[in-house]
């Protein structure tokens, strides 16, 4: 599963990111992560809401 954006978007604040080969880089605060790790806690994050709001 693929969540769409998931590349892009700070897992921990939500901002755009940077992405430069496996390394994302937040515009905003200047955290930066494995893009791969960062994409996973986002999908992650996703699920989880989409649980706890009863989506399927």
């Amino acid at each position: 599963m693929r969540k769409r954006g998931a590349l892009k978007t700070c897992h921990r604040y939500g901002h755009a990111a940077q992405i430069k080969g496996k390394e994302m880089r937040c515009l905003k605060c200047g955290v930066r992560y494995n893009r791969d790790l960062n994409a996973y806690v986002n999908v992650a994050h996703a699920l989880t809401r989409a649980w706890n709001e009863g989506a399927p």
